[in-house]
Formats: C-alpha cells, sequence, structure tokens
C-alpha cells in the first residue's frame, strides 16, 4: 500500500484533511494551533486503490525544545515513509515565510509533492491559489477540509501522481475472514499523565512511534497502530493522560480526555498503566472503576518497577492489595516501559484476561454450580418467604453476561449478589474481568393465580 503524508504550518487543516479523506474522526481537531504531535495513520480510497495516509504535527516556537524536536523527527519519518507529499497551506492567511521554507525544504526529496490550498471556501479557486503558484511546487489545489469542497479534484490528482498499483490490496484483510482467535486484539493504553504510555507503545513497537517526555500531558491524540507479540497481532492505542477533572484547565485537555474515552469504548480490553512510585491512588481508582463499568477485561500493569529496592517493593504489594480487595481478580503485572523488563508477563496476563472475557460457559455447568451455591449458603427469607434461583444461563460476552430465572428476584440483597458473582468466577477462573448477572422473575402457576385474582379485583 502506497503511503501519502499531510504536512505543513500549524493550524493549516491537516487533522481536518485527514479526517475528511480517512472518512473518520481518528485525528483530534480543535481550533487549536500545533494540536497534533505524533503521526496518526489511516487508510485513504482514491478510485480503486487505497492508500495508507499520514497525519503529521507542526512545530509551534513556544514548544519545549525536546518537544519541539520530538514532533520534527515524526514529521520527518512521516515525509521519509512517504511516497507522496500533501504540502497544506491556509488559503485565509496566504504564503508565509515558513510556507517557503517548507517549499525548499521537500523539493530536496525529490518525491512527488501536492500543493493544496486549504480554507478557501467563499473563493474562486483561481483566484484562491494564484499566490501559491510561486512555491514552484506544481499547480495547487483549491480545497476546503471542513465543508469537503475540492477533494474530488485533489482525489484526482494523488491518482494521477501516483501511478495504480499492479498488486491490489484486498478489500477485506485476512484477518477479518480468520478465526476469532486469531483476530487482533483491540487495547486502550489508558492512564494518568506522565506515567509511560508513550514510551511502552514506543518499546513495543521498536520505534519512536509516539512522542516520550518527562513533561506530563505530551499525548493528546489517540494513537493506534499494528503490534506483534509472540507471532499475535494486536491493535493498540496510546492514549493521552487522564486526570482529575479539577486539574484539567485547558480546554483542548477537555478534547483529548473525550478521544481517551472513546478509544476505551471501542477496545475489548484495557491496560491500565500506574506508577510504581506513585501507586494506586485515587484518580487510577476513577480509572480502574471507569473501566469496569464499561465492560472491559483489564489489566493492571505498575510500570518503573525497575530500580526499586525490595523494601519499596513490599510495601507497593501491600497498598495494591489493599487498594485491590474489591476486585480481587485484577492482578498487577510489575513492568518496565523504559527497559522492557516483565512484557512477557504482561502479555500473559492480557491473554487470560482476554480469555476470560470471551469465555463461553457450558449451561449444565453453570447451573450445578448455582445449585451447589443456592445449597451451601441460601438466601435469607424476605418477610418469611424465600427467594428462589431456578435456572442460569449465559447470555453475552465482553464480559461474560449471566442470567438468573428464578421468583422474587427483586428482593435479592447485594451480598448475595456478590456471592454468586465471586462463587462463578471462582469456578471457571475468572481473571482480568467484569461478571454481570442479571436477574428475571419466572411466571409460577402461584404467580399466574396472583395476577388473575387481583385481575378480577380490579373489574
Amino acid at each position: 500500500m502506497q503511503v501519502i503524508a499531510i504536512v505543513g504550518n500549524t493550524n493549516a487543516g491537516k487533522s481536518t484533511l485527514f479526517n475528511a479523506l480517512t472518512r473518520s474522526r481518528s485525528a483530534l481537531v480543535a481550533e487549536y494551533a500545533g494540536l497534533t504531535r505524533d503521526r496518526q495513520y489511516g487508510v485513504f480510497r482514491a478510485g480503486s486503490s487505497d492508500y495508507s495516509i499520514i497525519d503529521t504535527g507542526a512545530i509551534r516556537p513556544e514548544e519545549q525544545i525536546q518537544i519541539t524536536n520530538a514532533i520534527e523527527n515524526q514529521t520527518r519519518q512521516a515525509i521519509e515513509e512517504a511516497d507522496l507529499i500533501i504540502f497544506l497551506t491556509d488559503g485565509k492567511s496566504g504564503i508565509s515565510e515558513e510556507d517557503s521554507l517548507w517549499a525548499q525544504r521537500l523539493r530536496r526529496t525529490g518525491k512527488p509533492i501536492l500543493v493544496a490550498v486549504n480554507k478557501t471556501e467563499g473563493k474562486q479557486a483561481s483566484q484562491a491559489v494564484a499566490d501559491f503558484y510561486s512555491l514552484g511546487l506544481g499547480s495547487p489545489c483549491a480545497i476546503s477540509a471542513l465543508h469537503r469542497h475540492g477533494l474530488e479534484r485533489l482525489t484526482n490528482e494523488i491518482s494521477r501522481l501516483l501511478p495504480h498499483e499492479m498488486v491490489m490490496e484486498p478489500a477485506v484483510s485476512s484477518t477479518d475472514q480468520a478465526d476469532p482467535q486469531d483476530q487482533a486484539m483491540e487495547i486502550a493504553l489508558i492512564g494518568r499523565p506522565n506515567v509511560g504510555k508513550s514510551t511502552l507503545l514506543n518499546r513495543l513497537a521498536a520505534e519512536e512511534r509516539s512522542i516520550s517526555h518527562e513533561a506530563p500531558g505530551t499525548t493528546r491524540d489517540s494513537i493506534r497502530m499494528a503490534i506483534e507479540f509472540r507471532d499475535r497481532r494486536y491493535f493498540l492505542t496510546d492514549t493521552a493522560g487522564i486526570r482529575r477533572r479539577a486539574r484539567i484547565n485547558e480546554k483542548i485537555e477537555h478534547f483529548s480526555i473525550a478521544k481517551s474515552v472513546e478509544a476505551l469504548s471501542v477496545a475489548r480490553l484495557a491496560i491500565l498503566l500506574i506508577d510504581a512510585h506513585e501507586n494506586l491512588n485515587e484518580q487510577d481508582l476513577r480509572l480502574l472503576d471507569l473501566t469496569l463499568s464499561k465492560g472491559k477485561a483489564v489489566v493492571l500493569a505498575v510500570n518503573k518497577w525497575d530500580g526499586m529496592s525490595a523494601d519499596q517493593r513490599y510495601q507497593v504489594h501491600q497498598q495494591l492489595d489493599r487498594r485491590l480487595a474489591f476486585a480481587p481478580y485484577i492482578k498487577p503485572v510489575f513492568i518496565s516501559a523504559l527497559h522492557g523488563g516483565g512484557l512477557g508477563e504482561l502479555f500473559d496476563a492480557i491473554g487470560r484476561a482476554y480469555e476470560s472475557a470471551q469465555q463461553h460457559f457450558p449451561t449444565g455447568e453453570l447451573n450445578r454450580v448455582l445449585q451447589l451455591a443456592t445449597e451451601h449458603h441460601a438466601h435469607p427469607l424476605v418477610y418469611r418467604r424465600p427467594v428462589k434461583l431456578r435456572y442460569v444461563h449465559q447470555i453475552d460476552h465482553f464480559p461474560p453476561t449471566l442470567l438468573i430465572h428464578g421468583s422474587r428476584t427483586h428482593r435479592l440483597k447485594p451480598t448475595y449478589q456478590r456471592y454468586l458473582e465471586n462463587t462463578f468466577r471462582s469456578a471457571f477462573a475468572l481473571e482480568g474481568t467484569p461478571l454481570r448477572i442479571e436477574f428475571r422473575n419466572v411466571n409460577t402457576p402461584r404467580n399466574e393465580r396472583s395476577k388473575a385474582r387481583s385481575s378480577n379485583i380490579k373489574s
């Protein structure tokens, strides 16, 4: 698949064009200059050909020098990968000195370059692009990425500059037709700012795929990429760090957090990364609760484990045991994202959690467990009448969901519901996944007679 990179100055609309071409909302877009920092990949179709397209960041003078260098490195890698470069300019602002510098830089690459003049809505195309011929990069295209104007001509130019490949990519990937066990697993990497999410992603990708920096909040967008580990493929999404609401003081951070929550909703499983030196704090517990409430399997990865003394590690274990008492099925894994320590154990835990979340329970075995549970510990009488649980079956996966039929189930005490959940969880060795149990009253002959008497009285 041939590669197209979108480059240009801050706030030219690169992410808006990326979303328009890929027909998605993958890239974060807001009225904020220099929003994109990492490379964002998508798939774009022009005619009968598919292309890989890359959204890149742009440098702001006020950025910290380390972040500036990292953004520059990300853009340079995108240009090196590209078979075609879309140089996006701002039609409202006109040609700037930075545009001229970009033109010189891109000309030296020797690659096909397509100049797109964005934000030209309400103008005649010939007038909108007239000044941009002076860049010396060929005939510019007038477009409006926001309103999707001029994109047809842009795609025609792409097809002309990138010859049609003889070997076509299959319309449906092999994973779509493969056995579900072999399909790529969708994983969201979540956590507070500066716990090492981007470092972990880069370690797994074996490249500087996401900008990693000691300043919290470096990652703004959700970066999704395919990785392979032990001959299995995964789609891993690095998300922006999620802080407590009271500490969110930038408008853009609200957008970043919304993208993080969206990535979590799409994923089958989440890796919650925490800092071993800070242990599991209140915000980590809120993120864990959010993940479980969405029905996602979760692996708790304790990062920056290397370099800690034996006494410090003991203290971390003690605190984790205490704070995870409400969810003993969450087993922490201890890793070093920077040095790669513990990654084997991390993916072992991912495998166990994923298998638990998709597990199918035989109905006969479920009912045997239910019968043993009620015989061992019956529900107390409610108003001198028993609560009867008759039979159970599974109704869903991701998370596994059981439906128990019985009489007067609306009277079940929360403590007894937790007892049943723990019993089923123990019987089927579930790890890292929530287990949902729903209850439904069955119509017994006695209930039917009660209903009939009630209807006769009303009539």
